[in-house]
């Protein structure tokens, strides 16, 4: 993957965006995901022609369904009350660590119908998985917004706490060391598998209307290849035996270092989310040395 490629010169790109603090009601001039970010057209992927009509609209403009957030956007299923998926901008060039002082709030740019709140997440083992983890859009002078914004509900999925904190960990560790290490930009998609067959879930009844949880999480990580195009490597990480009491959490001390077990063509990944990812080439599995970033665990 990165391994063959070398740091491109570095851009002067500023997101003029901004969250108030202390909740996310965002304000001023949000751009969302960027398209050209690779300096590669590479649109949001597409919802299959059978199951747009799951797409949440927004309360403005029920025509659009694109939430936009300070580097990444996001996108719900309104009857599961997640994301269908998420795309966000890393620039690992000028990641800027920030403190952990988001706040978890509902986003009023969509009905709170569409979104699952802290009901859905107490008292179980069900971690507010950040889709787009907390450092992606944490890069440039909007990166204390870019930190804030990911504390949208919208941005949360029933993630259990044995998958969130151990392996999907250590995978956003992979793909923002990766950028981090070569200085370049990164497109990463996320989002759950959602299908039919998953358990219903209502938390014990603190869910007026049930939900279900998602057996398995998808990441797909997109760069640049100089002179070949736009070049990808995408993952599945199941969480079914967790949910299902057959798995124990690993330890503290396990970590992942090969994920091409957790590799999937994308072709494949196309096909059980239901999207088009567009013109992105799936590149060969490599096992490259995985350089840890700044912190960890979110």
């Amino acid at each position: 993957m990165f391994t063959s490629l070398r740091p491109h010169p570095h851009t002067n790109d500023r997101y003029q965006a901004h969250a108030q603090r202390g909740g996310h009601r965002p304000a001023g001039n949000l751009k969302g995901y960027q398209e050209n970010f690779l300096d590669i057209p590479l649109p949001l992927p597409q919802v299959d022609d059978k199951f747009k009509d799951q797409i949440a609209p927004l309360k403005a403009d029920p025509s659009k369904s694109e939430l936009e957030y300070t580097h990444f956007s996001v996108v719900m299923n309104k009857a599961r009350r997640t994301a269908m998926f998420t795309a966000c901008n890393v620039d690992g060039a000028k990641y800027n660590e920030q403190p952990r002082d988001g706040k978890w709030d509902f986003d009023p740019r969509m009905d709170s119908k569409y979104q699952l709140g802290n009901e859905a997440y107490s008292n179980n083992d069900f971690d507010k998985g950040h889709m787009v983890r907390r450092r992606d859009p944490m890069w440039g002078p909007d990166a204390h917004a870019g930190s804030n914004d990911t504390f949208a509900y919208t941005n949360a999925s029933l993630q259990h706490s044995g998958l969130n904190q151990h392996k999907w960990l250590d995978l956003e560790n992979h793909v923002l060391s990766l950028a981090n290490k070569y200085e370049r930009k990164v497109t990463v998609f996320t989002g759950p598998v959602l299908k039919d067959s998953d358990p219903s879930f209502d938390n014990k009844g603190k869910l007026d209307v049930p939900t279900k949880i998602p057996m398995a999480f998808w990441k797909v990580m997109v760069w640049n290849e100089p002179g070949e195009g736009l070049k990808s490597e995408s993952f599945v990480m199941s969480q079914e035996d967790l949910v299902n009491g057959r798995a124990k959490p690993p330890s503290s001390d396990e970590h992942v270092q090969d994920f091409a077990p957790y590799r999937i063509p994308l072709a494949k990944l196309e096909e059980i989310t239901h999207l088009d990812f567009g013109n992105i080439i799936d590149s060969p599995t490599t096992q490259a040395p995985v350089p840890q970033p700044p912190g960890s665990g979110d």
